[in-house]
């Protein structure tokens, strides 16, 4: 046979079948991105909280994809038992690579579903400080007073003491006086200044 006997044979033996495991693998895509779309969608006003509805949405958008390339994999005859296993084993191998990574997202699952601190509160641990603007799989970023970003690994907060302000702080305020100054004077014009100021609460 001559090589273009033999690329004709191999076109027509395997083409369907590398054809049929593109469109299979373009729909599982589609599909993914839909199913994706579609649970935000009916998540959105059940889960308050962004990071599980983010979970939850890639979690299921990898199960799509994850079908549709075991389908994809038969249709060129693989044996599909055997692959798991392998993957499982090869899973393993990556366990022990990658603890440090594994670490973060198994303290970022525990961060999300016990709830300690949520996105507008003002925390503090670990000699840090600050509002917590996102709190995602792998870490948390907090913004400090001069508006710079602290980004701290989720394996590093579970276990540790945390001291959780909330979304209203007291700020304490030292302000001196001469020793020659009218105490009651200076008392009755600091509570003027804080009445006038909107951020002031009524009621500490």
């Amino acid at each position: 046979m001559t090589a273009k006997d033999i690329t004709l044979d191999l076109v027509i033996r395997y083409g369907f079948q590398v054809l049929g495991a593109i469109i299979i693998l373009t729909v599982g895509v589609l599909l993914a991105r839909w199913v994706g779309n579609f649970t935000n969608r009916w998540l959105e006003p059940r889960v308050k909280e962004p990071p599980m509805r983010l979970l939850m949405v890639r979690a299921i958008r990898i199960l799509v994809l994850m079908l549709a390339l075991l389908v994809a994999l038969d249709k060129f005859g693989f044996q599909i038992a055997p692959l798991v296993a392998a993957i499982g084993v090869a899973g393993v191998g990556v366990g022990f690579a990658f603890q440090g990574v594994l670490g973060n997202i198994v303290a970022g699952l525990s961060i999300i579903f016990t709830k300690p601190y949520r996105v507008g509160e003002y925390i503090e641990l670990l000699n840090v400080h600050g509002q917590v603007v996102a709190i995602e799989l792998f870490s948390t970023k907090l913004l400090q007073l001069d508006l710079s970003r602290v980004v701290i690994p989720n394996r590093r907060i579970v276990g540790e003491i945390l001291h959780n302000y909330g979304t209203i702080r007291q700020l304490e305020l030292k302000v001196g006086v001469s020793y020659g100054a009218n105490l009651d004077e200076a008392l009755a014009i600091a509570k003027e200044v804080l009445a006038a100021n909107p951020r002031v609460l009524k009621e500490p």
